[in-house]
């Protein structure tokens, strides 16, 4: 059509990057790293040229609950209830690093244990880098006393928003507000129903990967049954070669799948998630 004729034509990008940008002013990096005990430990490195701290290079050590502590924090401030706080990454919990820790462990499966702590600390890392780009929250003392210091204030109550219920009414909504809303959650319904789809079909996949492996005993077996045909024996032992090698091709794609399309996914969740406690957050604040 003439109305679009001039407009430039792009190719569609076929990677989807999470990350934030990077900014040369503050930038942070996290490295991880397993105690015997099964928790893990992280370490944050900031390099920064901004005034606000008293060195340019900060490195602290931190656990899985002071990344919780900061987006607690960040969460209850009333100043940032109209702020999208990033949101944590949803499959990283305490119980979940103990029981990884120890599988992987006990298997004596190093490489996959280092790739384990790559994934975390790439996590949270994406995690800080979007709050430091949001220029309300890059101020916050919180974050800044999450950067610098070793040791964080606790919190001794619940904060006001935790304590509080949002309910919405006729008297404290407008028709824009409601509308984003109600976009927000219907995003969110189909990001959650294109996730649970995804997993099942990639438990699918496994399971597949489970069947072909029980496959080449089977014909081993068959084989040895009938000693007599060493033809027979040949050829059960090469299938038995090519159905392993199947078995390893379909359980590299369903990891890969689940690396590239589950993150994203799961991401898309966290962050339909975090719109809607900004959301809750503003609803709040009106009816009080």
């Amino acid at each position: 059509p003439a109305a679009v004729a001039g407009l430039e034509v792009r190719e569609r990008s076929t990677s989807v990057d999470l990350s934030a940008p990077d900014d040369a002013s503050l930038r942070i990096s996290i490295t991880a790293q397993y105690a015997k005990d099964g928790v893990m430990f992280y370490t944050v490195e900031t390099n920064t040229t901004l005034s606000i701290f008293s060195k340019q290079h900060l490195s602290v050590g931190r656990k899985l609950e002071d990344f919780a502590w900061l987006h607690e924090r960040l969460s209850e401030n009333a100043e940032l209830a109209g702020s999208i706080i990033p949101h944590l990454p949803v499959s990283l919990t305490r119980d979940g690093e103990k029981q990884a820790a120890s599988a992987l462990m006990s298997n004596g499966d190093v490489a996959r244990l280092k790739e384990d702590l790559k994934i975390r600390a790439a996590q949270l890392e994406r995690f800080l880098r979007r709050i430091v780009q949001i220029p309300k929250l890059r101020s916050d003392p919180n974050l800044g006393a999450f950067l610098e210091y070793e040791e964080l204030q606790p919190r001794k109550s619940p904060g006001w928003f935790s304590s509080t219920s949002a309910v919405s009414t006729k008297n404290d909504t407008d028709t824009e507000f409601e509308k984003m809303r109600q976009q927000n959650a219907n995003y969110l319904k189909c990001v959650s129903s294109s996730l649970a789809s995804f997993g099942k079909l990639n438990k699918a996949e496994r399971a597949v990967a489970d069947v072909l492996g029980e496959m080449p005993a089977a014909l081993t077996a068959l084989a040895t049954a009938d000693s007599k045909s060493a033809e027979w024996a040949r050829i059960a032992k090469a299938y038995g070669v090519a159905l392993v090698a199947a078995k390893d091709a379909t359980n590299k794609h369903a990891a890969a799948v689940d690396l590239i399309l589950g993150d994203v996914l799961t991401d898309y969740t966290g962050l339909c998630g975090a719109v809607t406690a900004m959301h809750n957050r503003r609803l709040t604040l009106l009816q009080q």
